[in-house]
């Protein structure tokens, strides 16, 4: 699992857990960003 601090660019996660999955030779990566949007007031 990747995670980032609250307010991250949702691109910038996507590309951490691309990255990471690349590294470790993962066959799968699902990245959900959803909810980080209705966090911000």
């Amino acid at each position: 699992m990747v995670r980032q601090n609250m307010g991250s660019d949702p691109a910038s996660v996507a590309f951490d857990a691309l990255e990471s999955g690349v590294t470790q030779n993962a066959d799968v990566i699902i990245i959900d960003t959803a909810g980080r949007l209705h966090n911000k007031g």
